[in-house]
């Protein structure tokens, strides 16, 4: 017995000693990891558990909505074919317009709408005595967190740090082409490898890599999980060490990452017509699916556009209200007074008395007839970002688009905003502009501006008649032409015999000259006839109607452009301009009997005798 108790008691000891061994081992060890590494872990451990509110989210998906109060801050976009900031006061139920520039994100922090314009410049908007101040330009993208403003600089593609508080910038030296900014932590991926995510600690600068399957486009961030779409594909949800947890798809529908509220991760389920889009939602396991509701385009904030019985609506998801809206209507800022200046139209390109002004897709250019000075390139703050894709001459006045519409005083060298109307294709028929917008045409006409046709896919104005197809429950019909005389209000349809006229160059009483594939075909209304003019022609650009000419640019197979010109009485198709750079700009003067004509990255104007 007593040789069995001293044999309990050596036990106990040998307990005790691997016991104290373990603790002092646990103590140092920890108090080494510290030493190292003390801010890696800590910082792990704060970001990790950082508990946020139902209704919080970190997201980089661009957001053009925002609530603050009774108020919804709000982009109408696409929908209404305006990108204007508007503030809907849900309770007084008004709407007022903010800003006549273009924006392209409103976030609100603190009670503060902050937004980015057409420009990339980020401005804020103190809702309570609405004053505007200017917070800095380049900024190409931002996120808000802990009162800082991580942007992307629109010149250099780096990432910078404001501080909201004593307006200091801090350069985090990385270039990526999207990042998620969350604190002491963002994240950041490139493109054209997106299946590869970084993580830099913002305190002391330590990096991490993570190798997804699959490429994705955004990222958000909800409570210790990572949510992310793969093109129109899937969503995946991943843990914070990025492996995959779950993911949902749908084989028939596209589907697109939304918003994460009150414990459900929204999506958009998407179908090939894009009127259709129904709201989804899943739990945070990706489980027990549920339709929301239907929506009128895409959103990432926690409001939606909707249609019921006629009438559009705004739907505020957090808090499942609905507000009838008002409605956005067409508004003319300015239209400049008419000039007795002398203009001769060109595709891109307008001569105004001894004058070139030209367009290569960026900037407005003009040129000096007979002058050896070099062209002037009209680069300020007003065009910052306005592309000029079209140049025409109306009243002694240019008018160009980028997006909205701008007209260009000649005197003055200075742009004046028109309308808040979005722009796709511009259009002039004597005196008056026509604006297409997404699938609505637009009249400007003695000081107003007014909407034509609704649903419609315009394909040609000249002469006072619109041709164009209609649009019927969301598919353009191209087996018809309809046609819409100005002066008699009056619609009727051409019978096309389902010729599905895709580039139309030109249309008088009796044919239309159109591209068909790789031919240039002529249309006769009257017999109904269907002819070849040219086969194997190449890609087709730029045309330009003259008297009897139709002129317009082919690329073919090595990148080369050439000018052609078609005869309309005899048929004969000629090279005017041949395997040259590429063409931005073209105008032809019958006087002169010659043809101005630019290329890229050459500010000058070249010249061709036309016989």
């Amino acid at each position: 017995m007593e040789n069995r108790g001293k044999k309990i008691e050596r036990m106990y000891y040998i307990l005790a000693g691997i016991l104290l061994v373990g603790f002092l081992f646990s103590y140092f060890s920890k108090g080494i990891k510290d030493y190292f590494v003390p801010k890696l872990k800590t910082f792990n451990y704060q970001v990790r558990t950082r508990i946020l509110k139902q209704e919080d989210f970190y997201t980089n998906y661009t957001k053009n909505q925002a609530i603050v109060g009774d108020t919804i801050y709000f982009v109408p976009a696409l929908k209404y074919e305006d990108f204007c900031l508007y503030a809907y006061n849900t309770k007084n139920k008004t709407l007022e317009m903010i800003t006549k520039n273009w924006v392209n994100q409103v976030e609100a922090y603190e009670g503060i709408v902050y937004f980015r314009d057409v420009k990339d410049t980020l401005y804020r908007l103190n809702p309570k005595n609405k004053s505007i101040e200017k917070l800095f330009d380049n900024c190409a993208d931002f996120q808000i967190v802990d009162n800082k403003i991580a942007y992307l600089n629109s010149e250099n593609r780096n990432v910078i740090l404001y501080d909201i508080s004593n307006k200091t910038n801090i350069d985090l030296k990385i270039y990526p082409h999207k990042f998620l900014y969350m604190g002491d932590v963002i994240y950041y991926y490139f493109t054209d490898e997106s299946s590869y995510i970084y993580e830099m600690n913002i305190k002391d600068k330590t990096y991490k890599t993570y190798r997804l399957q699959d490429p994705i486009l955004n990222l958000m961030y909800y409570n210790g999980y990572f949510y992310t779409s793969v093109g129109n594909i899937k969503i995946v949800c991943f843990n914070n060490k990025f492996e995959k947890l779950w993911e949902i798809a749908d084989q028939n529908r596209g589907i697109e990452l939304s918003k994460i509220l009150k414990g459900r991760v929204y999506y958009y389920s998407l179908s090939n017509r894009e009127i259709e889009r129904v709201l989804m939602s899943v739990d945070l396991e990706g489980k027990n699916p549920r339709e929301e509701l239907k929506v009128n385009g895409i959103t990432y904030n926690n409001v939606e556009f909707i249609v019921e019985g006629n009438k559009d609506y705004i739907y505020d998801i957090k808090n499942k209200k609905k507000y009838e809206f008002p409605g956005i209507k067409p508004i003319l800022f300015y239209y400049p007074d008419k000039k007795e200046i002398d203009t001769l139209q060109g595709y891109r390109m307008v001569k105004a008395n001894n004058k070139l002004f030209y367009s290569d897709y960026v900037k407005l250019i003009e040129h000096k007839l007979g002058s050896d000075d070099g062209d002037r390139v009209f680069i300020s703050n007003n065009l910052k970002n306005i592309f000029v894709k079209d140049l025409k001459a109306v009243g002694g006045n240019l008018f160009f688009y980028g997006g909205q519409l701008y007209s260009f005083d000649i005197d003055s060298n200075t742009p004046n905003l028109v309308t808040n109307i979005l722009t796709n294709r511009m259009f002039v028929d004597g005196d008056t502009i026509y604006i297409f917008s997404i699938t609505n045409l637009y009249r400007i006409y003695n000081n107003k501006i007014e909407r034509l046709l609704e649903n419609a896919w315009v394909l040609y104005i000249g002469n006072g008649k619109i041709y164009y197809y209609p649009n019927e429950n969301g598919i353009t019909n191209g087996t018809k032409i309809m046609v819409l005389d100005i002066k008699t209000n009056k619609t009727e349809e051409i019978k096309n015999d389902g010729v599905y006229l895709s580039e139309i160059l030109y249309i008088n009483d009796k044919n239309i000259y159109y591209v068909e594939g790789n031919n240039l075909c002529v249309y006769n209304f009257e017999t109904k006839e269907k002819n070849i003019l040219h086969s194997n022609l190449l890609f087709f650009d730029g045309c330009l109607v003259s008297n009897e000419k139709i002129f317009f640019i082919e690329i073919n197979d090595n990148g080369k452009f050439k000018i052609k010109c078609l005869n309309i009485n005899t048929n004969k198709l000629s090279t005017v301009v041949e395997d040259i750079g590429c063409i931005n700009s073209y105008l032809y003067d019958e006087k002169q009997k010659k043809l101005y004509y630019t290329i890229s990255d050459y500010y000058k104007v070249l010249e061709v005798d036309v016989k």
